[in-house]
Parts: C-alpha cells; structure tokens; sequence
C-alpha cells in the first residue's frame, strides 16, 4: 500500500466495502485522504464508507468537501451524493 496511487486505494476501499469489511474499507479510505488530499475522489469514497457505517454526518461532510474540489463537471453528481446522505439514504 505503500506505492499505491489514489485510484488503487480507492478501489481496495470499495472492494472492502463490497465485501462488508466496513472498518478496513474505512481504513483505507481515511489513509487515500491523508496521501493523497487533492483528489477529490478520495472523499467520495471516505463519505461511501461512513455512510456504510451509518456515519451519516462524517459522510455529508467528506461528500461535501468532495463537491468543493471536484470538477465542474462532477458537481451536480457530487451534490446529489450529498442530497442522499443529508436523508440518510446509503449511496
């Protein structure tokens, strides 16, 4: 994990998170945002994992932060992310 780039990270986490490990899947997705915080991607898949945990406010915040760096052409899709998690519904 140590040479992983972003999107490798990013991928381990939802394969975790496809596979129920929510907490290692969380792990993983808290570490791509400390390596790699200018991706904005990273955030959706960090607010994915705490919305699998019911983390809802973490998840509205992380997607939120998402929308903030995510291009323009990804902010009406990131904000429907965020209109979800705001009603606790698991995206």
């Amino acid at each position: 994990m140590e040479i992983a780039n972003a999107g490798q990270l990013h991928n381990l986490g939802r394969q975790l998170l496809g596979q129920g490990e929510l907490e290692e899947a969380v792990a993983i997705f808290e570490r791509n945002v400390t390596q790699n915080p200018d991706a904005w991607f990273v955030q959706v898949g960090l607010a994915r994992g705490y919305a699998a945990m019911g983390k809802w406010d973490d998840a509205v915040r992380s997607m939120k932060i998402a929308h903030g760096k995510a291009p323009e052409a990804q902010k009406a899709y990131i904000q429907g992310l965020v209109d979800q998690l705001a009603k606790q519904e698991n995206i």
